[in-house]
């Protein structure tokens, strides 16, 4: 801190300009989280922390047991890992200890942790659960529902690409898109016709392709591309 220009006290004595570093008396808190895997969270403090005053006893996470994979303390983040993994949707409340005087976490500045929670933000990608057809695979020349559950409740004003690609005998053969009839919260269905008259092209293991969904956290889903299906 700067002092500049003319400062006077109450006897008209002025002050000499100069220049002071105040002292850190804050204690560090939890400013966010980040759920980064089904096995990690990442919690960012309000500043850089001493690594070497972190321990797995200074964390709770609801329904869990805790780790510190990362304790670093550099940009104020440390890294926890899970030892039950969560679902791809799930944000448990994440609880920093301390009594702000001889326990906790430690700023570099020696100022300690007190007890406080915080709400990690969804940061994981949802994934495709299930495939199911109907009729059941195998397929005849016929419409068919195709119904895809996903692993989180889903941001059902974006649509996701669906397709499959027949992969019969004809290399080449075209990916047809499935064309969505409902998708309201972890389901998605479409339909499409497996065409007549070309079993060179369809008749065969089909590989059902998803992409472009996103939860409602915006996490834009894993592409699947193991799914298939017998078209005869």
């Amino acid at each position: 801190i700067a002092a500049l220009g003319s400062i006077e006290d109450i006897a008209g004595n002025a002050m000499t300009s100069g220049e002071i570093t105040p002292i850190d008396d804050a204690a560090p808190i939890a400013v966010s989280a980040e759920t980064t895997s089904i096995n990690a969270i990442h919690v960012t403090f309000s500043e850089d922390i001493n690594g070497a005053s972190v321990s797995p006893a200074d964390f709770t996470v609801d329904g869990n047991a805790v780790t510190v994979s990362d304790a670093s303390g550099g940009a104020g983040v440390v890294t926890l890992a899970l030892g039950t993994a969560i679902g791809t949707g799930d944000t448990p409340l994440v609880t920093v200890a301390g009594d702000g005087t001889t326990s906790g976490i430690q700023d570099n500045a020696n100022n300690w942790t007190t007890a406080h929670s915080i709400s990690p933000a969804d940061g994981i990608a949802p994934i495709v659960a299930n495939v199911t057809l109907s009729p059941d695979s195998p397929v005849k020349v016929e419409i068919v529902t195709f119904t895809i559950t996903y692993s989180e409740p889903m941001d059902n004003a974006i649509a996701p690409t669906v397709t499959y690609d027949p992969q019969g005998a004809l290399a080449g053969a075209i990916a047809q898109t499935i064309t969505q009839t409902s998708f309201t919260g972890i389901t998605w269905e479409g339909t499409a016709e497996i065409p007549s008259g070309d079993a060179a092209n369809y008749d065969g293991t089909a590989v059902i392709s998803i992409s472009e969904g996103a939860d409602a956290s915006d996490n834009t889903n894993i592409m699947s591309l193991d799914t298939s299906a017998e078209f005869d």
